[in-house]
């Protein structure tokens, strides 16, 4: 199992395993009479999300500095994007819905815009995008979120679909003694998190998060002879604490936000709209090209 090696360690302890979420988003008809109820959750949640990050920025600045901690800014500034809050407020109108569906509808959009740019450093701010959009609906269907992380009780390594850089930077390591997802690159905000906590991470390992259990029976041992072979696992009956992972970074100089892409880099960090006007176009474009017309 080949993965990318993206913050150095070696760790050795039994795994969690997280996988995917798979939480359908409900959509509700909604009367015209209730619409502005709908608003009103959305803009609530959105005070309640911008307050959650403000703390998860705070305590980031507090524990690893001002610089690791501006890596949220990011994320504040997509909860005040006139372009994406203005048009799920269109969508809610128009399509007369459940905010937490137009709001997730919406939101995919960019994310998925953002997902396919050239643009390695742009393709990894879907991951921002979709940590603020998990938030919101977090916020708006009163889930707790990352569940799975905040009741650790004993040492693991957390195996996990993905984890949001905000979960990522709130990770205690007293327990997390290591952690490998399968999707993510060394320029995502996750990876920049995981080598400021120096927290040994891999991640693309594609379908680690299936292929592999909760508990003593799965061992894993990386090759770092091998250029990017993060683990190569095997699920084996142990009777100890059978999961042994070692990362290598193929170079010691720490990768920081100011590294990645500085044109790409201000483009989203000062301003998310740019990208969202964008994404607009691209698919008012497409809509026009297909012979579609907007609801």
């Amino acid at each position: 199992m080949r993965g990318i090696p993206v913050s150095e360690g070696v760790c050795r302890d039994r795994i969690i395993v997280l996988g995917k979420p798979h939480d359908a988003i409900p959509r509700h008809d909604i009367s015209e009479a209730d619409l502005p109820q709908e608003i009103q959750r959305l803009e609530r949640a959105l005070t309640q999300t911008r307050r959650q990050i403000l703390e998860v920025q705070r305590k980031v600045a507090n524990a690893l500095g001002a610089k690791d901690a501006s890596i949220f800014d990011a994320h504040l500034l997509v909860l005040d994007d006139p372009t994406l809050i203005d048009e799920v407020n269109r969508v809610i109108h128009h399509q007369k819905v459940n905010v937490e569906y137009a709001f997730q509808q919406v939101a995919e959009k960019y994310a998925s815009t953002l997902s396919t740019m050239n643009d390695e450093y742009l393709r990894e701010r879907a991951a921002d995008m979709r940590d603020v959009t998990t938030r919101v609906l977090d916020n708006l269907l009163g889930r707790a979120d990352e569940a799975g992380v905040r009741k650790l009780k004993e040492p693991c390594i957390i195996i996990a679909y993905d984890l949001s850089p905000s979960t990522t930077a709130l990770l205690d390591k007293k327990l997390v003694r290591g952690f490998a997802t399968d999707i993510g690159s060394k320029t995502s905000h996750t990876a920049i998190m995981a080598r400021s906590l120096e927290i040994p991470a891999v991640v693309g390992l594609h379908d680690a998060s299936r292929q592999l259990q909760t508990g003593p029976n799965s061992r894993a041992n990386g090759s770092p002879s091998k250029k990017n072979c993060a683990t190569s696992a095997t699920s084996q009956p142990s009777p100890s604490t059978a999961f042994a992972s070692r990362f290598r970074r193929t170079s010691s100089r720490r990768l920081t936000p100011s590294m990645c892409a500085p044109a790409a880099r201000r483009a989203w960090g000062y301003s998310a709209r740019n990208i969202f006007s964008s994404t607009a176009r691209r698919c008012r474009t497409k809509r026009s090209n297909t012979g579609l017309t907007a609801r």
